[in-house]
């Protein structure tokens, strides 16, 4: 039995659920990115395409507005925008296309717009996928430990509420960033040893030696 345990199994994020998902990872991680924080400097002034689930997801069209004043929203059919959020939307000259979306076009990577499935094709330069995101910590349910929305509580150490469990990355409250994942891990492991160390007396001087 392991006496600690360090979750670090991470998070996937949401693809649109088209038919022929090789399409979508043909573009995602390339053009067809999944983070703002990470990525938005790569859309700027770009005509962007921000494909999300839900309402909620769809206010990343504000903040994209940061990088680039060309946006559609696609609703994929998924939700309807309301009143308010569609009032805002418009005010910025966004595009809002409830299509679902039939397939994306590109080549070598690199995504060039989308066909609808009333066949209508829409050009871009780039995309934003704002869906969600699945934690991979159902292992840990029996547990009970403390959460914050879907992330994992954490003291400074990356220690968890239970105290030999630690959770590192995109698990616990905080950026995800794999700069910041690497840090977790580096405190996690030295906290972790420094359990072990005050746990176990120091070794006893051997009195058996003769001292000369």
């Amino acid at each position: 039995r392991a006496k600690y345990l360090i979750a670090a199994s991470g998070i996937i994020d949401y693809l649109p659920a088209l038919e022929n998902m090789r399409n979508v990872y043909d573009y995602a991680g390339y053009n067809l990115h999944v983070c703002l924080i990470c990525d938005g400097y790569e859309m700027a002034d770009k005509n962007v395409g921000v494909f999300a689930s839900t309402a909620g997801n769809a206010e990343v069209v504000f903040p994209l507005g940061w990088f680039t004043s060309e946006i559609t929203l696609f609703t994929q059919g998924l939700f309807e925008v309301n009143d308010e959020l569609g009032q805002k939307i418009q005010q910025q000259g966004y595009q809002i296309i409830e299509t679902p979306v039939e397939q994306f076009l590109g080549e070598d990577h690199q995504m060039t717009g989308v066909e609808l499935t009333d066949g209508r094709v829409i050009e871009l330069e780039a995309g934003l996928i704002s869906m969600g995101s699945k934690y991979h910590a159902q292992y840990l349910d029996t547990f009970d430990l403390e959460k914050k929305g879907g992330n994992l509580v954490t003291d400074k150490m990356a220690r968890t509420s239970h105290p030999r469990i630690f959770a590192i990355g995109d698990l616990k409250v905080g950026l995800n960033q794999v700069v910041i994942a690497a840090a977790d891990g580096a405190l996690a492991a030295t906290q972790i040893w420094r359990d072990i160390r005050r746990s176990q007396p120091p070794k006893a001087a051997n009195t058996d030696r003769v001292l000369r």
